[in-house]
């Protein structure tokens, strides 16, 4: 009893500034601290009518459209696998295969449909670093997962914001973006990124927001804070689209070195 008291008072006395400290030096080495891994990433997309917009909730509270028959998504493919290799701080993307079939030479950039990258410590890190010029707000106690977390609302200026690809025709265009991090109250490790961004008027994307969920995954024998879950959420004239991802099977990634007449090769 004793131990869990201090516990609760331990947590209920650190400050929300220390809290955010804490996680912001964190985040700026968060990618440098990660070990060189691979992980199977799983997309499941659907797409609905724009008019069925009540069963299309947004927010990290919102509900999916549940009892919906999805439109068919032809063309775009409902479930992708992809190998993700992270090596050197740099991710890369293997599609392996489109609605259960295994496929060679299409890069995820190539995917056609609501693709999405960056989860592995790019995305902390632009909202921490001091040159992105992000405001938080005062930070406050909920309760995640069961478990007590803080919540800061951030806003990344347009200056240092978002990438948005755009096609037919293809066009490039960066947006602020705003949102909440949630930290877990005890060990101040990230939980949940959600993230909505800026869009100014004219675009065919109409609104866009993304969920990224962390926890803790083993790998090599160490503990590392690891997406595990992410939502992604867009709406156009026409349709609301929304990615379902997981990341599975983290394991360490280590390069195969061949000896060949006295050199080595990697």
């Amino acid at each position: 009893m004793l131990a869990a008291f201090l516990l609760v008072r331990s947590v209920a006395q650190t400050s929300p500034a220390t809290v955010l400290e804490s996680v912001r030096a964190s985040a700026l080495a968060y990618s440098s601290k990660l070990p060189d891994f691979i992980c199977t990433q799983v997309t499941r997309r659907d797409v609905w009518n724009a008019n069925d917009n009540g069963l299309f909730g947004t927010g990290i509270s919102g509900r999916g459209p549940l009892g919906a028959a999805p439109i068919p998504a032809t063309g775009t493919g409902r479930e992708i696998v992809e190998q993700v290799t992270y090596f050197d701080q740099k991710e890369n993307y293997q599609v392996l295969a489109i609605d259960g079939k295994q496929v060679t030479g299409i890069s995820h950039l190539q995917l056609q449909g609501a693709i999405t990258a960056g989860e592995f410590g790019t995305a902390l890190h632009d909202i921490f670093d001091p040159a992105s010029g992000t405001t938080f707000t005062e930070g406050r106690m909920i309760k995640l997962h069961g478990r007590p977390a803080w919540t800061f609302g951030f806003r990344v200026p347009k200056e240092h914001g978002n990438i948005v690809l755009l096609r037919n025709p293809d066009r490039e265009t960066v947006v602020a973006y705003s949102g909440e991090i949630f930290v877990d109250a005890a060990s101040l490790g990230v939980l949940r990124v959600h993230s909505v961004l800026d869009l100014p008027r004219g675009l065919p994307l109409q609104h866009a927001e993304t969920t990224v969920d962390y926890k803790p995954v083993a790998i090599a024998g160490r503990t590392y804070n690891l997406p595990w879950h992410s939502d992604v959420r867009l709406q156009d004239l026409s349709h609301n689209y929304i990615n379902t991802i997981e990341f599975r099977h983290y394991h360490e990634f280590v390069a195969e070195t061949k000896i060949l007449g006295g050199s080595s090769v990697h």
